[in-house]
């Protein structure tokens, strides 16, 4: 296939140059309604070729609470998230966690958290400083509010993020 385009209930989920490039395979993460309609379009192709639609449940290896049954040591666990910001051009997400006063790099198109910066309330207390907040910066890296609790003021941190992210593969 050269070129194709998915649609979901009129919103466009997939496109060229994401689709077309010999990517073999997509994961995404949506929020269906009652009824929808699925558009698939695609151009070119070679004879006897083509395409898997499968609808389930997202894979990945995040739980929303470590202390769940089932949770385990290969897996990462999100505490409280609060808020969340996304550089479009890496497709990574940073989420803010309420609970672990940490940042997670959360990459989008391979369902997993890939890194964490921890503490960002600046000590070492989880659950002390109410990370609620972050924003991504393009070329700046990521600025994370900190309420404070339990008798700590709130605070602002910048983090430097260096990490870079395929976009898909």
């Amino acid at each position: 296939m050269r070129k194709g385009w998915v649609t979901l209930n009129g919103q466009q989920l997939l496109a060229p140059p994401l689709i077309g490039n010999g990517h073999a395979g997509y994961i995404l993460a949506i929020h269906p309604q009652q009824q929808n309609q699925l558009d698939i379009r695609i151009k070119g192709g070679d004879a006897g070729s083509f395409i898997r639609v499968s609808i389930g449940p997202t894979p990945g290896n995040v739980l929303n609470n470590p202390g769940s049954p089932g949770f385990d040591s290969s897996e990462q666990g999100l505490g409280t998230p609060y808020g969340v910001s996304v550089d479009q051009t890496r497709h990574v997400a940073y989420v803010a966690d309420r609970f672990y006063d940490t940042v997670f790099a959360f990459d989008i198109a391979g369902a997993r958290i890939a890194s964490s910066f921890t503490a960002v309330d600046g000590d070492q207390v989880n659950g002390d400083g109410g990370t609620t907040s972050v924003c991504f910066l393009p070329g700046m890296g990521i600025m994370a509010a900190n309420e404070g609790e339990q008798g700590a003021a709130g605070s602002i941190s910048v983090i430097k993020s260096r990490h870079r992210f395929r976009a898909c593969g």
